[in-house]
């Protein structure tokens, strides 16, 4: 039975969890994230916005209500249609999504016209400047709402040795860069056990993803075209 390590925060990773095992997959499940959500001002956006974007369905999830009624009239704009399906069960109508990543999202926006001039992005605190810089190169203001963070979940040796006990692991799915930061840090660190990892694929939502993994885990890496749990899937389902 193929073994699986599922790295997600909860309580996605339980959901993902029991999608898996549904498919027959020996699944162990250990967050290396933790989502926190972040105070924001009390004060509603100042000034007109003439469309809201966000490249997490995080960013959307840990809104405040007020923000989120305050900008719910207007047309979203997301990565992935995962997140788009966020925007969709908040109640946002006027919803399009950019299947691969910010920069796809970037250019979708981009390609408007003029009539977006002024954006609210929905975002975590630790993002990628990229998306931003590609919108302000297209001559547009951006505002940026920062309504969560991804913390690092510390994990003692004992702990993991404990709950990774079995036998060696044929997959383990990455779903953010800092996650997979995180996981090259324990098993390079030797916190984790790296003998159960030595034949192990590492899955990853998208290349960049991928390519926060230190080389000698790299190596071992595939990542989706979209940002998409279920081509995770598919790509874990086809070596």
């Amino acid at each position: 039975m193929t073994r699986v390590l599922v790295t997600r925060p909860e309580p996605a990773a339980s959901t993902t969890a029991a999608k898996l095992a549904g498919k027959g997959y020996s699944v162990t499940v250990l967050p290396l994230t933790r989502i926190v959500p972040l105070p924001l001002s009390s004060e509603l956006p100042d000034g007109r916005f003439n469309a809201v974007v966000a490249t997490s369905a995080n960013a959307i999830r840990h809104a405040p209500a007020a923000l989120l009624a305050a900008l719910r009239d207007l047309p979203a704009f997301a990565v992935g249609e995962s997140t788009a399906e966020t925007f969709r069960r908040h109640d946002f109508t006027d919803v399009q999504s950019a299947g691969e990543d910010a920069e796809a999202l970037a250019a979708l926006v981009g390609g408007q016209g003029h009539g977006l001039q002024r954006l609210a992005y929905l975002c975590g605190r630790a993002r990628m400047p990229n998306f931003e810089a590609e919108i302000e190169k297209n001559g547009m203001e951006i505002a940026a709402f920062e309504t969560y963070d991804a913390e690092i979940v510390p994990y003692e040796a004992d702990f993991l040795r404990n709950s990774l006990a079995g036998e060696p692991f044929d997959a383990v799915l990455l779903y953010s860069a800092r996650a997979a930061d995180a996981c090259g840090y324990l098993l390079d660190n030797d916190v984790a056990q790296p003998a159960l990892f030595q034949e192990a694929r590492f899955v990853c939502l998208s290349a960049r993803i991928a390519g926060a993994l230190p080389g000698r885990w790299r190596e071992r890496a595939v990542h989706c075209a979209l940002p998409e749990e279920s081509a995770l899937f598919r790509l874990l389902a086809n070596p």
